[in-house]
C-alpha cells in the first residue's frame, strides 16, 4: 500500500508538470524605450516558438504610484500582435517618470508582466536641427538653421531651456586645416574671419547642458564666400578696360580721318583740267597791236549785228 501510494504521488507530480508546462507563456524580453525629442516607442523580443501566435499588452503608471497596495494602470496598447508600442498618443510629461510593463497572451493564457521605468527627459536623446541654411556674407558666412520639434511641431527649445547648437565649419578641399567649432544658443549666426573666394562646409549638431547630451550631426551644406577680387579677377578687369581704350581711340582716331577727308574733298575737290588750259594757264601768249585791233574790230561787228537783231524784233508788227 505504501508502495501504491508513492507511486501515485509521483504520477501526478508528473502530471502536474506536463501540465504546468503546456501552460506556461514567456514574458516579452528586452523591453527598450526608443526616444528622440518626444517621439517615444516602446520595443520588445519575444522568445514563443512551437507555431504559438501571441498578443502583447502594454499598461503604464506615473512611477510614484508603484508605491501604492494598488496603482492605476492605464492602457497604451491592447491585444496587438507587434512588438512595439507607440507612447506618442499618451502624451507623456517631458519631466514625468514612468513605468511601462508588457505581458503577452497566447490562448487566453497570460505571462509574467514585465516591466521598465521610462523618464523622457533623461532617456530621450536629442534630435539635430531639421534645416541649415548658408548663404555668403561677404568674406563672412552667415548660417541660420531650424529648431529641433516635438511631435506636436513646437521648439524643443520649449522643453529644454540648455539646449544650444555647435556648428562646425571647415574649408571643403583635400588637406583642410582642423575644423573649426562655434557653440551658441542662437538659431542664426555669423562665422567670421573667414577666407575670400573660399569653399566652406557647415554642419550642425544640438546640444543640451543638463543632462549632457549630443545629437548627430546634420548633413553637410557647402557654399562660397565673397569678399575682395581676386588678382584673376583684377587682371581680365585690367585687359578688358585695356581693350576697350584701344577701340575707342582707335574708332575716334578712325572717324576724325575720314571727316577730313570727306570735308576736304567737299570744299576743296581736285579736279584734274585739260592739257591745252593747263598750257594755256602757264604760257599765256601775248597779243602785238594788229592782233588787238583785229580783234576789237571783230567784237564791233558781233555788236553791230546783235543790235540790228534787236531793231528787227522791235518793228515787227504786233
Amino acid at each position: 500500500v505504501h508502495n501504491t501510494r508513492l507511486i501515485k504521488k509521483k504520477t501526478t507530480a508528473i502530471m502536474s508538470c506536463l501540465s504546468s508546462s503546456k501552460t506556461f507563456v514567456p514574458p516579452p524580453e528586452k523591453l527598450t524605450a526608443r526616444a528622440l525629442n518626444t517621439n517615444y516607442t516602446l520595443l520588445w523580443t519575444w522568445s514563443g516558438s512551437n507555431g504559438q501566435t501571441a498578443s502583447f499588452t502594454v499598461q503604464y503608471t506615473g512611477t510614484y504610484r508603484k508605491a501604492r497596495k494598488d496603482p492605476k494602470w492605464k492602457p497604451a496598447c491592447e491585444k496587438t500582435s507587434n512588438m512595439y508600442c507607440d507612447l506618442n498618443p499618451l502624451n507623456l510629461h517631458y519631466l514625468g517618470i514612468y513605468t511601462l510593463r508588457v505581458c503577452a497572451t497566447v490562448n487566453g493564457l497570460n505571462s509574467e508582466w514585465v516591466s521598465l521605468d521610462f523618464a523622457p527627459a533623461k532617456d530621450a536623446a536629442v534630435g539635430p536641427p531639421t534645416i541649415v541654411s548658408v548663404s555668403p556674407a561677404g568674406s563672412d558666412l552667415e548660417v541660420s538653421i531650424s529648431e529641433p520639434q516635438t511631435n506636436n511641431n513646437t521648439s524643443m527649445k520649449e522643453k529644454i531651456s540648455s539646449l544650444y547648437y555647435r556648428y562646425t565649419y571647415w574649408e571643403d578641399h583635400i588637406g583642410s586645416k582642423i575644423p573649426q567649432v562655434l557653440d551658441s544658443p542662437n538659431t542664426r549666426v555669423v562665422m567670421e574671419n573667414l577666407l575670400s573666394w573660399t569653399k566652406y562646409c557647415v554642419c550642425v549638431q544640438s546640444c543640451t547642458i543638463e543632462p549632457n547630451r549630443t545629437s548627430t550631426f546634420t548633413e553637410p551644406v557647402c557654399t562660397s564666400t565673397n569678399g575682395g577680387l581676386s588678382w584673376a579677377q583684377i587682371s581680365l578687369i585690367f585687359f578688358t578696360c585695356l581693350c576697350i581704350v584701344f577701340l575707342l581711340v582707335f574708332g575716334i582716331v578712325f572717324g576724325c580721318f575720314h571727316c577730313h577727308r570727306l570735308f576736304k574733298n567737299s570744299f576743296n575737290p581736285k579736279v584734274t583740267l585739260p592739257s591745252f588750259l593747263n598750257d594755256f594757264g602757264i604760257s599765256p601768249s601775248l597779243l602785238g597791236p594788229d592782233r588787238h585791233s583785229e580783234l576789237h574790230f571783230n567784237q564791233w561787228i558781233v555788236a553791230t549785228i546783235i543790235f540790228k537783231m534787236i531793231l528787227s524784233c522791235l518793228s515787227l508788227p504786233h
